[in-house]
């Protein structure tokens, strides 16, 4: 007992007699030696581990990858089908065609259907007929694909009538006999034209037929496995597309099909690595076999690199650990407490040791001052973005309601002008004094954004007089007023520009009589103004897209050059009311134009 208590006091002696530096070089040794043998052999056990799942990680990369290349074939071809079915030449031919016409002229649709598959290598062919023979086809010559007798003996043939999706693929698509197992890459996409004077009459159908080679190409070009299998599966399970490896694992189709997920399975005391992965836009599969042996070949040598760099670092790691502890422990989790004061975790107490550091002249109180600095700093600038923001807001509406007067000025003044040119009568003063009272109407002392119904409409009626005086008699004008809305308040100006573009793009392109009609209309706490015109001249996608906005969004901040009107109506209508509220377009009876513009029925805050 004497003898231990001696041996203590003596290993304290020595230990007492070093410096700091060994004593924590020594306790880094007693405590880092253990750590570190039992991470290694842990960090060894893990990357045994981890190898399959970087090779699963890998798998999953070359699927993506392959499944990405196919999906860009099947969707541009799905595109390129839509675009042929709707395209205005490919319809009028149909048209034709179905009319009794033997051989219509086919020029247009051949320019159409080669600017939509132009630089587009993986389509082979394209292929228009309708019920009863091949109207149009990109083939040079007779081909089998080319005459109506030959679709007629394809396989899939009879079965076009029982899809009723938009469009169909088939594979095998060259075949008259469906082959029991896979045999080419033939793919085909087919697709149901309709009138679009009425969709639910078919006049015809286009076939649109994919370049096999370069389907093959896609699917050799795996870069992952020397023999790597590739399936490409239907909702069914039907092979549709399938590379041709040296070898064929086909055994294991039906055990990665059952599986969940991508897997390494043993089968006949060989590794494999399965997995499957689904299209995007599709019911398809992509399904992929390689032997675990092909993607395997750097994992030992790779292990061991990576033990012996991890071990290396981990190293490094403990002994500046060790090292810079006692220095930098305290003062840095000292300032970690300092900051946590910001949110009001911090005692009285604690702040006054904090505050002491202010006077070092280290690193520690460059922190301590950069850190105070920096919170005054966010502070102010939270503020002063809170304030600038509001500023943008105000700014976004006042110019997009000042943008609308010089416009209608403008085109008035222009009609004015047309008028002395043309006519040279007296009238000249009819259209003076309707322009006068707009001005009137407009210039008004009252700064408010918004006017009753009744002021609105007296503005619209005098801007008609001056249009009716240019147009005579070939404009007509309707109103339809409910009474109860005469009293509400809109918008300043929120009609003008969308009569101006209906006089515009309707009655003045028109040689015959023209109407303009305005209903307005309380429904619940909606009101609505409805614009209607004789013109149909007009691209609704078009415009659909002009009145894409984002009250959140500075992208769409700026104008198109066309459409210029609409655009400042409705991002007014969703800026002050929101996104619920502002413009659109659509034709009604097959004849005219109709915009309908949706408001609010009260509007809160609204000073008389």
């Amino acid at each position: 007992m004497i003898g231990n208590k001696s041996g203590i006091h003596l290993f304290r002696q020595f230990i007492n007699k070093m410096d700091f530096r060994t004593r924590l070089f020594l306790t880094f040794l007693t405590i880092a030696l253990p750590v570190f043998l039992i991470i290694s052999v842990g960090f060894y056990y893990f990357l045994s581990r981890s190898a399959e799942g970087e090779i699963i990680n890998s798998l999953l990369i070359t699927m993506e990858r392959l499944r990405n290349q196919v999906e860009l074939v099947t969707n541009e071809t799905e595109n390129i089908s839509r675009n042929i079915i709707y395209d205005k030449d490919v319809q009028v031919l149909l048209q034709k065609v179905r009319s009794g016409e033997e051989y219509p002229n086919t020029s247009d649709v051949s320019y159409s259907i080669n600017s939509f598959i132009i630089n587009r290598e993986y389509i082979n062919s394209v292929v228009l007929m309708s019920e009863n023979y091949v109207i149009y086809s990109t083939e040079k010559a007779y081909t089998n694909v080319s005459t109506i007798k030959q679709i007629q003996k394809k396989w899939w043939f009879s079965k076009l009538g029982e899809k009723t999706q938009p469009f169909s693929w088939y594979g095998h698509a060259l075949a008259e006999t469906k082959p029991e197992e896979f045999r080419s890459n033939d793919m085909m996409l087919t697709r149901v034209i309709r009138s679009l004077e009425d969709y639910k009459i078919p006049i015809g159908r286009v076939m649109i037929y994919i370049n096999k080679r370069y389907i093959d190409g896609v699917l050799k070009d795996v870069g992952w496995g020397s023999t790597t299998n590739v399936w490409i599966i239907t909702a069914d399970n039907q092979v549709i597309l399938k590379n041709t490896p040296a070898r064929d694992y086909s055994f294991l189709f039906d055990q990665i099909i059952a599986a969940k997920d991508t897997q390494i399975i043993n089968v006949n005391d060989e590794k494999y690595v399965t997995g499957k992965i689904s299209f995007k836009n599709s019911n398809w599969q992509l399904v992929v076999a390689t032997p675990f042996t092909e993607v395997n070949d750097n994992i030992v040598s790779v292990r061991i690199q990576m033990i012996i760099v991890a071990g290396i670092v981990l190293l490094i790691l403990f002994f500046m650990s060790i090292l810079l502890a006692s220095s930098m422990a305290k003062p840095i989790h000292t300032l970690s407490s300092m900051m946590d004061l910001y949110h009001g975790e911090f005692s009285k107490g604690e702040t006054l040791k904090v505050n002491d550091y202010d006077s070092r002249k280290d690193e520690i109180g460059i922190i301590y001052r950069s850190y105070q600095r920096l919170v005054n700093r966010i502070e102010t600038l939270i503020k002063e973005i809170y304030i600038k923001d509001l500023e943008k807001k105000d700014a976004e509406l006042a110019l997009l309601e000042t943008q609308i007067n010089p416009h209608f000025l403008y085109n008035t003044l222009d009609c004015i002008n047309w008028m002395a040119l043309a006519n040279g009568d007296e009238r000249i003063s009819e259209m003076v004094t309707a322009l006068s009272d707009t001005f009137r109407l407009s210039l008004t002392k009252n700064n408010s954004s918004f006017v009753e119904m009744e002021y609105e409409l007296q503005y619209i009626e005098s801007y008609l007089t001056i249009q009716k005086l240019r147009f005579g008699d070939r404009l007509t004008c309707n109103y339809e007023i409910d009474e109860d809305a005469r009293k509400l308040k809109v918008l300043r100006f929120v009609l003008q520009p969308i009569v101006e573009n209906g006089i515009k793009h309707g009655i003045s392109l028109s040689e015959t009589t023209g109407t303009i009609a305005i209903k307005v209309q309380v429904v619940g706490e909606v009101l609505y103004i409805t614009i209607i015109n004789d013109g149909i001249d007009i691209d609704l996608k078009q415009v659909e897209k002009l009145l894409e906005f984002d009250v959140n969004n500075t992208e769409y901040l700026s104008f198109e050059s066309k459409g210029y009107g609409i655009q400042n109506i409705n991002r007014r209508i969703k800026i002050i009311h929101g996104m619920e509220y502002g413009l659109q377009y659509k034709i009604v009876d097959n004849l005219q134009t109709a915009c309908i513009i949706r408001l609010p029925k009260n509007i809160p805050n609204i000073a008389d």
